[in-house]
Parts: structure tokens; C-alpha cells; sequence
């Protein structure tokens, strides 16, 4: 079976995104609600290639001595990814007592199976930091000859649209119906086809992909609008007598 490698780098790259009009089945952090498992862990990964997913989605930080580790959340029993060294990290234990997997160690399993992976690059709090992570797991990827596996042309689109871009980010999620690279207005009926998710959506100004902010994990403040102070007469004299 030849597997795909897709990597989605939320709040700045994007490397593949395909889509397929096939309904597919991607285990989410791995099949971890099963005992013995864990959310992100080597074992939830096995688990689910298994059970036959088409694939298994999992998440990567980079930790505060520049080593790419996998887990959700930024933080793991106390201890903050980005700002902690991995010799602390890695000897964090997950629920199903596995020891919290490096992305070397996650691939090196992945390598013997035959389940699709989809990587998500978290979002972290110092863009430098983001940007190195992305660039060290094109690195790694490639040394573990699984760059083969993403499909050329799409690879080279996205080469060439981060080489264009003034701060480097090839993929941007909708912020204030903008573009959340060069800022200009996106119609309502584009940003109706970007939440659909089912084309890649490029910015007609800039060339950038475009994601809808609950795909990049991003929660948007919804401010409530207070009601209008009355302006009739009848409504002052009214609002007065109270």
C-alpha cells in the first residue's frame, strides 16, 4: 500500500493538504480511547493502524533545546514544552505509562506500518521557534527518505508560495474576513468555500493557502454588541422616569 505523508503546520505552513472525495478515516491523536493506549502515544499509533484508519493524525512541539517531541496540548504534567529541555519532557509519562514519544521515535515506528500520517505542527508562542520546528521536520523527513511519500507536485507548490511570501508563512487561517497574510478583505461566499474544507482555497492577492481559524486551532472572541442607547424623546423621558 503506498502511504502519504501529509503535514499541516497550523499558524504558518502548510506542506500537503489533499483532498479526495473519498471518505476517509483518520484516527485523531491515534485510536487512544482503548485500554492500554494513550492520545499521541507510539502504542495509540499501532492501534491504529490495526483496526485499518487511513490514517493517523498526531501533533508536534518543539522543546526549549530544539527537539521535536509529540504531544497535544503545550504542556504535560506541569511542565511547559517550549520552555522546558527534552530531557525533562521525554521523561514524562503518558496515561497508558509510555514514556512521551519523540517525533524520530514516532516515525521510526510509522515507517513499518502501513497507515497514512497526517502531522500537525502546533502553534507556539514564539513564531522563531514555529518557523525552526517546520524546518527541522522537512529535515528529518527527508533523512528518513519519507519525503518520497508527498506528492511532488503539491510539495513544489508550496516550496514556491513560503519562498514568495514576505514573512516566510505559507499558510494563514482568516482572521477579521482578511487574509491573515496580506490583509485584504476575503468575500463571504470564499470564506463559505474555506470553512467547507473541501478545496484548497489560495489567496487571490498573495497566493497564500487559507484555513478557516477552528482548523488552526484558533478561538475567535465573539464581542456582544451592547444595545443601542435610546434616541427618540419618548424613549430618554422614558429610560429617565426608571
Amino acid at each position: 500500500m503506498k502511504r502519504k505523508l501529509v503535514f499541516i503546520c497550523l499558524m504558518g505552513i502548510l506542506v500537503t493538504l489533499t483532498v479526495n472525495a473519498q471518505p476517509k478515516i483518520v484516527a485523531h491523536r491515534g485510536y487512544w480511547d482503548i485500554e492500554g493506549s494513550a492520545q499521541n502515544s507510539i502504542r495509540a499509533l499501532i492501534k491504529a493502524d490495526s483496526i485499518q484508519c487511513d490514517a493517523c493524525e498526531f501533533d508536534v512541539w518543539l522543546t526549549a533545546d530544539k527537539k521535536l517531541v509529540v504531544n497535544h496540548d503545550d504542556h504535560i504534567n506541569g511542565y511547559v514544552i517550549e520552555t522546558t529541555s527534552s530531557d525533562t519532557i521525554l521523561n514524562q509519562k503518558l496515561k497508558n505509562g509510555e514514556y512521551l514519544p519523540s517525533l524520530d521515535q514516532f516515525l521510526d515506528v510509522a515507517k513499518r506500518l502501513t497507515i497514512d500520517l497526517v502531522l500537525e505542527i502546533k502553534p507556539h508562542k514564539n513564531r522563531e521557534h514555529e518557523k525552526e520546528a517546520v524546518k527541522m521536520i522537512l529535515d528529518l523527513v527527508k533523512a528518513k527518505e519519507l519525503e518520497t511519500k508527498i506528492e511532488p507536485r503539491l510539495l513544489q507548490s508550496f516550496k514556491r508560495i513560503r519562498k514568495n511570501s514576505r514573512n516566510g508563512l505559507g499558510i494563514v487561517y482568516v482572521q477579521r474576513d482578511a487574509c491573515g497574510g496580506c490583509f485584504n478583505k476575503i468575500p463571504p461566499q470564499r470564506q463559505l468555500d474555506i470553512r467547507s474544507r473541501k478545496k484548497v482555497i489560495v489567496c487571490e492577492y498573495c497566493g497564500r493557502i487559507m484555513i478557516d481559524p477552528e482548523l488552526a486551532g484558533v478561538e475567535i472572541a465573539h464581542k456582544v454588541e451592547e444595545a443601542p442607547a435610546p434616541t427618540t424623546k419618548r424613549a430618554i423621558r422614558r429610560k429617565t422616569a426608571e
